[in-house]
């Protein structure tokens, strides 16, 4: 389905579209034209308005899972300036937004009334009535009145999509969309004739000193300087039912560390969109993963048995212990999707046997899309021999030892780096030497199945060790 929330003067609600004829092409070409973006500069009170509408479409639909609406899309060229304007508080409105039903006072935007401008309305396929206007409620300025721009300029939205020249505002909005995306128009977005869209007021977002950031994903230009701004604590946690934000953040702008932090928080992706041509390809990537996704909130709990304790999780993924036990945060899955989790075990002291004695029972839990009201569990446990004796030689698990040394060699060209940062490039090349080692002796194995990722280490490895040849060279 596809269910866009804006803030519009006027909208269309669209009919379920299993598949995209002339007709129904038509008729969202004309949804789109009807949407006129106002300019926002409260994001808050637009992801609040989108979670409830989200939420309210959710609950209408609980008797086909294939009409539910699944996440939200949050799009932006510029920052928060009103209402709530960092990520903590942000996601904690939103997080009540969804439970009540109710936008809270601080996130709200007065400079949509005073400048006669309504309410959001809903846009998509569930027919929803009108929401009623927000109540004027007086707003906080985050931004010193000097630091605000004085004119309105056509933005990327308006470039991409409008019509006509810049509109003259009271107030200095920075455009915001927020949506809720259906999965069975994934293929069609990019066919929408793009002077067809809807013209978006943009002005320029307030000028503030940044520092650069680290280059985010892997994008082909670099990201972004962000905001100095607070990541969110893992205190302020969405329920299980909350969607996950889908953030965008477009041009140099935006705050990658709101964007990025939202994201991570609730179980959605961040993706710097860098000029208008990458725009499609970006949303299209995103919702791809949303329409194969066959298993959400997934999590993976490693007990220990029979006097074993559970070492170091290896890896990215979020991870806490409860108890004895680590639970590993895997969030979703996709179709044909697999994950390696290399994790260490701390073995007691045993008797010589032949027999298997079980050290590890592992639990999948997750929400099959099929039934996404059931929560499915999978078990599998994993054991060891006490021979009398064992081959210096012995075979390992090839797979295995290929992901323990994809997180080796990641962990190895930091610390290359941070030596060489310093420079010290001696120690720099020295940390890379063990690491080859292992690689080639992986190599060696000729396994099929990990001789990808060990032709991808050699490359990772030898572009590390180029870079370190001289102090020079490597910052140059």
């Amino acid at each position: 389905m596809l269910s866009v929330v804006t803030y519009e003067s006027s909208a269309k609600s669209l009919t379920p579209m299993l598949s995209m004829t002339p007709v129904n092409k038509a008729t969202t070409c004309d949804a789109l034209n009807a949407m006129r973006a106002t300019g926002c500069t409260a994001m808050c009170a637009g992801l609040c308005q989108a979670v409830i509408n989200l939420k309210k479409a959710r609950d209408e639909a609980t008797h086909d899972v294939s009409q539910r609406v699944t996440a939200v899309f949050l799009l932006t060229d510029g920052q928060a300036n009103e209402g709530v304007t960092d990520p903590e508080g942000m996601l904690a409105a939103a997080i009540g937004s969804w439970s009540s039903g109710v936008i809270p006072p601080e996130a709200t935007d007065e400079g949509l009334h005073r400048m006669g401008r309504g309410a959001p309305m809903p846009f998509g396929i569930h027919n929803m009535p009108n929401q009623a206007p927000w109540e004027q409620m007086q707003m906080q300025q985050q931004m010193p009145v000097q630091q605000m721009p004085q004119a309105a300029r056509p933005g990327f939205l308006r470039r991409m999509m409008g019509r006509g020249g810049p509109r003259q505002a009271p107030e200095p909005p920075i455009q915001m969309q927020t949506n809720t995306i259906d999965i069975n128009d994934i293929n069609d977005m990019n066919e929408v004739q793009m002077q067809q869209a809807p013209q978006v007021q943009v002005v320029e977002p307030p000028q503030i000193q940044t520092q650069q950031a680290p280059q985010i994903q892997q994008v082909p230009t670099p990201v972004p300087a962000p905001t100095e701004t607070q990541a969110v604590p893992a205190s302020v946690k969405p329920p299980a039912d909350f969607p996950p934000i889908y953030t965008y953040g477009y041009g140099a702008s935006h705050s990658v560390a709101l964007l990025s932090n939202l994201a991570e928080r609730s179980n959605g992706q961040y993706t710097f969109i860098d000029n208008n041509d990458t725009i499609g390809e970006a949303f299209s990537d995103i919702l791809g993963g949303i329409a194969s996704t066959v298993a959400n909130k997934v999590t993976m709990v490693i007990e220990p048995l029979n006097g074993a304790s559970v070492g170091n999780v290896r890896g990215t993924y979020p991870s806490h212990m409860e108890g004895a036990s680590a639970v590993v945060e895997l969030r979703d899955l996709r179709a044909n999707e697999a994950r390696d989790i290399v994790f260490q075990m701390n073995l007691p002291a045993a008797d010589v046997t032949d027999l298997v004695t079980d050290y590890v029972h592992v639990t999948l839990r997750y929400t099959d899309m099929a039934c996404p009201d059931e929560v499915c569990e999978t078990h599998a446990r994993a054991g060891v021999t006490r021979p009398v004796s064992v081959a210096a030689d012995a075979p390992v698990n090839p797979k295995v030892e290929a992901h323990s040394l994809r997180l080796d060699l990641a962990d190895g060209i930091t610390e290359a780096r941070q030596l060489a940062q310093r420079g010290d490039m001696a120690q720099a090349r020295a940390k890379l030497v063990p690491i080859r080692e292992r690689v080639a002796q992986a190599q060696t194995a000729q396994d099929a199945e990990v001789q990808p990722l060990i032709d991808g280490f050699l490359v990772n490895l030898s572009e590390a060790e180029e870079a370190m040849t001289s102090e020079s060279h490597f910052r140059g």
